[in-house]
């Protein structure tokens, strides 16, 4: 069953500072990026554009407005405008590691996954200590079926932060996708320690259970993930097929 895999927009909504920029347009550049930022906040995303695109044109030197706005447009499903606002932020800010993890996903969402582990290489390369590199890394590994470079880079952010549930809850997957279910299984059991409340995880582990044939466990875990988000079809799918085998 297909398993949903996060992945992470680094959004740099909040904190706009002036990055050594003084002046009146300048200052007026950060404000409008803060108006943009608080219509991102609140789901306004065409207000967003605008509010982000009044500070590119106060300053065509402001790159984290470039970003953001990037942002917006990965959001709306634009990836070739995504796409050039952060190749933009990049040319502006060689090392500005973050945009390149955008674009390195706004790439995987155009299929271009070449492009998108060259992006997330080049974010490591300049930050060799960003977990999230590393774990969007590993979810564009395991989203082409490359599960052993997928497990070594979630090893990689879970030696940085060994309490990491999202990279935890992937590693299990891309273990369970192996075939190593009670591997995948370790890996669910302490992404839930650490966070009893993520739904998601104990759907994952409900099915790592029915393949190893634990079937009341299993529907056990189900019917948890169902009370954190009780209308998720997934999740219930799983629940009436675990039902039904349990009945035969």
């Amino acid at each position: 069953m297909k398993k949903i895999l996060h992945i992470f927009i680094i959004s740099l909504v909040i904190g706009f500072i002036s990055n050594g920029c003084f002046g009146e347009k300048k200052s007026s550049s950060i404000e409008n990026a803060r108006i943009g930022a608080y219509y991102e906040e609140n789901g306004n995303y065409d207000k967003a554009i605008e509010y982000y695109t009044k500070a590119i044109d106060l300053n065509p030197l402001f790159g984290q407005a470039f970003v953001n706005r990037g942002l917006i447009y990965d959001k709306k499903g634009n990836f070739d405008k995504a796409i050039s606002d952060y190749e933009t932020a990049i040319n502006i800010n060689p090392d500005d590691y973050k945009a390149y993890i955008n674009r390195g996903l706004a790439n995987h969402s155009k299929g271009n996954y070449n492009l998108a582990v060259q992006d997330l290489n080049k974010a490591i390369s300049i930050k060799p200590g960003s977990i999230i590199a590393y774990q969007v890394r590993g979810f564009i590994f395991s989203s082409i079926q490359d599960f052993d470079n997928a497990i070594l880079d979630y090893n990689k952010a879970l030696l940085i932060n060994p309490k990491n549930v999202i990279a935890l809850n992937n590693r299990g997957f891309a273990f369970e996708k192996q075939g190593d279910y009670k591997l995948a299984i370790t890996d669910y059991n302490h992404a839930i320690e650490i966070n009893p409340n993520f739904a998601e995880i104990f759907f994952n582990r409900s099915n790592a259970k029915k393949f190893l044939k634990e079937y009341e466990s299993a529907f056990k875990d189900v019917k948890q993930a169902l009370k954190i988000e009780p209308n998720n079809k997934q999740y219930l799918k799983l629940l009436n097929e675990l039902q039904l085998l349990l009945s035969q």
